[in-house]
């Protein structure tokens, strides 16, 4: 009668300690989502961020050349960036010579 008890005990424990093991893991998980979204959403903000940086620096200093640029349909300028390990972007100005650029 006591080995009996016993393994259910034992049993008791087992089931215990896994549902706490389960508990943690999915709080582990949840966590590791909620870090990789926001070094993601920090990643996209500063790649956009440069990209208008990009944008202004090639208006103010250097329209009369945009290297690298290419030229859309409608005389927009187009350039896209890549970052070893960032991202990539895209920078549209519409209306590059205007007094009122626009940045896309």
């Amino acid at each position: 009668m006591k080995k009996a008890s016993i393994i259910i005990v034992v049993y008791m424990v087992i089931i215990v300690l896994s549902l706490l093991s389960i508990s943690y893991f999915q709080n582990v998980t949840s966590e590791y989502n909620i870090s990789h979204r926001y070094l993601s959403s920090t990643n996209a903000f500063w790649l956009a961020e440069a990209g208008v940086e990009q944008a202004l620096w090639e208006l103010n200093n250097g329209a009369a050349l945009w290297s690298g640029w290419s030229t859309g349909s409608s005389g927009e300028k187009l350039l896209q960036v890549s970052w070893a390990n960032q991202g990539d972007f895209d920078i549209t100005i519409e209306n590059p010579a205007s007094n009122n650029p626009t940045i896309i």
